[in-house]
């Protein structure tokens, strides 16, 4: 649930492995806080590590490809970032393949799955549930479960028999 920016901005000292607590120093409005990893995002993120030999708590934890394809010690730019998803969405012939996309698809799967959308806004880092609200615009299928799980009519008549 990071920003692009947020993301290429953390370095290997921001990321607890044992816990999958990042800690997002500066964020929009230059506010901090912390979001998590799951285990399987830590795993990929070890063999990520494995493979470089600059490991320190200050060094970037993203770094980018030099055209030779090994790993350079220049921390990854948005605009890496953004290239690296596109040419990744390309390969898995996903269209529309972006950053931000992986951000918003992160909001609306934790929402589904029964987040509070409480802490949801926290963890997407946004000042109040209005901005959260405008980012979460449901689409059909949600609006059609919704109802099919609360509409008060079919509530109501699940305990009367005819």
């Amino acid at each position: 649930g990071a920003r692009a920016s947020e993301f290429c901005a953390l370095n290997c000292g921001d990321v607890d492995m044992k816990t999958g607590q990042v800690q997002i120093a500066v964020g929009k409005n230059r506010k901090g806080r912390v979001v998590f990893l799951g285990a399987k995002a830590r795993v990929a993120l070890s063999r990520y590590l494995r493979q470089r030999d600059d490991v320190t708590p200050d060094a970037p934890l993203w770094v980018r490809k030099t055209l030779d394809h090994r790993l350079d010690i220049v921390r990854m730019t948005r605009e890496n970032l953004h290239e690296s998803v596109r040419r990744v969405g390309e390969r898995a012939q996903v269209e529309h393949c972006h950053p931000h996309t992986f951000r918003r698809s992160f909001a609306l799967w934790s929402l589904r799955s029964g987040m509070s959308i409480y802490a949801l806004r926290q963890l997407m880092g946004h000042g109040d549930l209005q901005i959260l609200q405008r980012y979460l615009a449901l689409v059909e299928q949600d609006l059609a479960q919704a109802h099919a799980q609360h509409g008060p009519v079919d509530s109501l008549m699940k305990g009367s028999r005819r």
